[in-house]
């Protein structure tokens, strides 16, 4: 009901309930990026396909490394063409279950969020703007219902 209220009556109900401790990362998140680490650096960034990352996993499906834009677009720049110089280890990881609360902190980083399971498998993909469009979405929703004052 927070994030498809019915009616104005439903929104003016939950307009104050905190989103955050609501609503969760499966959500949101976007189908894993996943990187060849024998790709080179043009071959992995055409292969974001407009993404800020990807992430490069072992045999067993588990993230070990992200390619994060920015990072290449700079080596890009200074002429590298090295994937493994660009890949950071200093990801984060969160689970579908997980509420945004859980993450506001790893997404104010700006890198995007490896979502596991149980098992830690890469299961999908959290972008940090994803949070906060979201949390807009939902605003917006509430606040184009018309405003009703119940007596």
């Amino acid at each position: 009901i927070l994030t498809q209220p019915a009616d104005a009556y439903v929104a003016e109900f939950v307009q104050d309930v905190d989103q955050g401790r609501v609503i969760d990362v499966e959500s949101v998140m976007e189908k894993p990026m996943i990187i060849n680490p024998d790709s080179t650096l043009v071959e992995a960034v055409n292969s974001l396909s407009g993404r800020q990352g990807g992430f490069c996993c072992d045999q067993d499906g588990k993230p070990e490394s992200l390619l994060h834009l920015a990072d290449a677009s700079s080596a890009l720049a200074q002429g590298s063409t090295n994937l493994k110089d660009v890949l950071r280890n200093d990801f984060e990881t969160t689970t579908a279950e997980a509420t945004f609360n859980a993450n506001y902190a790893a997404a104010g980083r700006g890198l995007p969020i490896a979502v596991v399971d149980e098992a830690g498998r890469l299961i999908g993909e959290l972008e940090p703007r994803e949070i906060m469009e979201e949390m807009g979405r939902v605003e917006q929703l509430i606040d184009g219902f018309d405003r009703e004052v119940f007596l």
